[in-house]
């Protein structure tokens, strides 16, 4: 795993899917310079997309996490 340097978060995503029961998992986790966990997110949805869409949509979480979490001004 690579750490980021002093003083950034490190965002890493990823998506599972589930064919046959037609489910998606979306994961994301952001990680300090001391590799401490500062936040997470996880979702359960139902799969109407390929396996790229679903990373794409694990990605899009991401940027959601980070801007809510980590945006200057405290996010919201």
């Amino acid at each position: 795993m690579v750490k980021p340097p002093q003083g950034f978060i490190k965002v890493n995503s990823d998506a599972s899917l589930d064919l046959r029961r037609k489910r998606m998992g979306l994961g994301v986790v952001a990680r300090d310079y001391a590799r401490k966990v500062v936040a997470v997110l996880c979702d359960l949805r139902d799969a109407s997309m390929d396996s790229a869409g679903a990373e794409m949509m694990a990605a899009l979480k991401a940027v959601v996490l980070w801007s809510c979490a980590f945006s200057r001004g405290g996010g919201g």
